[in-house]
């Protein structure tokens, strides 16, 4: 008789632990949005792809060659742009000092030697593709710049 009253009770309080509702405890904090990918920060070119294509009868041509080690580009947060490259003959010392504009996925940028439009392809916070079309009576030049951080 007392096993029975025991397994009576034992049933009795486990039927009452499934009726009881569960506190849910403190609200949890909504959750933080991410931010969109910036182009503020430094890029480190790796890949240029150069398409011409040709009026006429002469071939297209369409090359990728890994950019120069040492290529990069620094975008600051009020339009500063600063190049960063082996010296040449357009920077004996490698770096230029320019400005950008960046909005709705065109990025402008302008240096003493003048004025470039990039359409944006991909903007992620390690990927950064971009590319200008310049074109003339003879040909269309399409310039892919792939960097990453």
């Amino acid at each position: 008789m007392n096993k029975l009253i025991v397994s009576m009770a034992l049933v009795g309080s486990l039927a009452g632990c499934g009726q009881k509702e569960k506190d849910p405890g403190p609200a949890l904090p909504a959750p933080v949005p991410v931010p969109a990918a910036s182009i503020v920060g430094t890029w480190t070119g790796t890949s240029t792809r150069t398409q011409v294509d040709y009026a006429g009868s002469t071939p297209d041509t369409d090359v990728t060659t890994q950019t120069p080690a040492g290529f990069k580009l620094t975008f600051g947060p009020a339009g500063k742009l600063t190049s960063e490259m082996p010296p040449n003959i357009l920077s004996p010392s490698g770096i230029q000092i320019g400005t950008y504009q960046f909005t709705n996925n065109v990025l402008i940028t302008t240096y003493a030697s003048g004025s470039l439009t990039h359409a944006v392809e991909a903007l992620t916070s390690r990927r950064l593709v971009f590319k200008n079309v310049e074109s003339d009576a003879s040909s269309t030049i399409t310039k892919t710049y792939t960097f990453s951080r």
